[in-house]
């Protein structure tokens, strides 16, 4: 019985694997940490301590002369010597049976070639965890594109366990980056000024990029942000495409991000315009064709046409790039007081947490103005603070519609027959608010507040939000949080002789 340790030598530079008698390259000689034992010329590796080797070669040698030796002879260290240039190809082909874009596999093979290449990794038994490890770490790349070179170098070193290749992942103990500690590309919404800015001018100028003409790109961008598309689903897109009987748009799922066909809904500000453009485009070609939905190519195309605008590309270290108008397509959603997950719906997201967190953006004014709106339950507040403004509702300076954000939050009526949108006075406006005030009856003293506060000034009724309609009892937007007047009421019978604006322990 003859026991060995294997050998091997390899020519590097600087710790990296170069091909033989390349300059300046140093020759080194490995050994093997186990023993072996050769059995039908294929060599067994047994274990480190040359004492537990022999017994288990003994072992092997008796099942052997008994017939009994079966599976425990294999060609596991025939595999490891492999070479990885074909096993990328094939796992590669592997991934795109499994449902991958070709796009998708592509960048993916690229990735784990170009770590394979720079490591000096030729065969399956040299990828070390360490040495990809630094290199990776090296790259001039964010956080996220490291973490994702390191996402598919483990997927590759998964599969190659599978296929039983490697006995264990080399990769699969590496720590991923902190992403929040190296955001290099961090989008921003686009404010309702600058969509309509940047689709006017491009609308007018009428200026050709991407092969396509200004009237053509502004109603990309109109579709884009109506629809919360992504750019090669925009691309994707043909006039069949387009149910405007139905106002919908429908995604097949080749070019879908999770793979999944989707009907997305269309607004019916959208319909007219779509239906008059889509009548000179053919019915079997794409609606905006050409290769700008690749390559970054969008996002080139539209910072030209932000700084033809003149609406800043970057702003608060925060882009405005193609993928901005899905941006601010969830955000107006959000704002406009849409239920999370009707949001993450038509996000076609996987979780709530990404469209709040990630697509959820504030607008200048908002964090101040949902404070400002707050009622304090009695006895929180000094004596000298109730005893100050008796006859009504202080004023409040320093909010205006323009700077809060909020003019197109819709908050749901809530007393039948009754429109909310000129209850401004009054945050706490419901029975269980005021009864939670101190008022034992408060349907009297609620239906007076309705009364009067439904007889809104001119001027107030001039400065409600386009698009209202006098009478509509489901929903309105948010009034206006401009400066408070101060009005003085007289409590109806029944209410304990409560001040409608303050009540008992205000």
């Amino acid at each position: 019985m003859n026991l060995f340790k294997k050998t091997w030598s390899i020519w590097t530079i600087d710790g990296k694997r170069v091909p033989k008698g390349t300059p300046g390259a140093t020759l080194t000689r490995n050994t093997s940490k186990k023993w072996h034992v050769s059995i039908d010329k294929k060599h067994i590796p047994l274990h480190g301590d040359k004492k537990v080797a022999r017994e288990m070669a003994a072992q092997l040698l008796g099942k052997k002369a008994a017939g009994t030796l079966g599976v425990v002879v294999s060609d596991k260290d025939d595999d490891r010597r492999k070479p990885l240039a074909p096993l990328t190809e094939e796992w590669g082909s592997a991934v795109g049976l499994k449902g991958t874009s070709a796009d998708q596999v592509a960048l993916l093979l690229t990735r784990v070639r170009k770590v394979i290449d720079e490591c000096g990794f030729v065969k399956a038994r040299d990828m070390n965890g360490e040495t990809a490890y630094k290199f990776v770490g090296g790259l001039d790349k964010s956080a996220q594109t490291r973490n994702f070179y390191l996402s598919a170098l483990k997927q590759f070193a998964r599969w190659l366990v599978k296929k039983k290749v490697l006995s264990e992942n080399p990769f699969e103990d590496l720590e991923p980056w902190d992403v929040k500690k190296d955001r290099r590309h961090d989008r921003r919404e686009l404010a309702v000024e600058e969509l309509v800015a940047v689709i006017s001018t491009t609308e007018e100028g009428n200026v050709t990029r991407a092969k396509m003409s200004g009237i053509d790109r502004a109603m990309l961008y109109r579709t884009a942000v109506f629809t919360g598309l992504r750019s090669a689903e925009l691309g994707s897109l043909t006039p069949e495409n387009f149910d405007l009987e139905n106002a919908e748009v429908m995604l097949t799922g080749k070019f879908t991000k999770n793979g999944d066909p989707a009907r997305q809904p269309l607004p019916p500000t959208l319909v007219p315009l779509l239906r008059d453009w889509l009548k000179a485009r053919p019915v079997d070609q794409p609606c905006w064709p050409g290769p700008w939905a690749k390559n970054k190519g969008a996002g080139k195309m539209l910072k030209k046409d932000l700084e033809a605008a003149g609406v800043a590309y970057v702003k608060n270290g925060l882009f405005a790039d193609f993928h901005s108008l899905r941006h601010s397509y969830i955000s107006t959603l959000i704002r406009s007081g849409t239920n999370l997950k009707v949001a993450q719906v038509l996000a076609r997201h996987s979780t709530i947490t990404l469209t709040a967190d990630r697509y959820g953006h504030l607008q200048a004014g908002e964090a101040r103005a949902a404070v400002a709106g707050m009622s304090l339950p009695s006895g929180c507040m000094p004596d000298a603070c109730e005893e100050a403004e008796p006859d009504g509702v202080p004023e409040i300076q320093g909010f205006d519609e323009a700077t809060t954000g909020l003019e197109n939050r819709r908050r749901a009526c809530p007393v039948r027959g009754f429109e909310s949108h000129s209850l401004r006075f009054f945050p706490w406006f419901s029975c269980d608010s005021l009864r939670f005030q101190g008022v034992a009856n408060p349907r009297p003293l609620l239906r007076f507040l309705v009364r009067v506060c439904q007889s809104t000034p001119p001027e107030d009724r001039e400065r409600q939000p386009r698009g209202q309609t006098a009478g509509k009892q489901d929903c309105h937007p948010y009034p206006s949080l401009g400066p408070f007047r101060t009005r003085r009421l007289t409590a109806p019978e029944g209410t304990g002789g409560a001040s409608p604006q303050r009540p008992p322990g205000r």
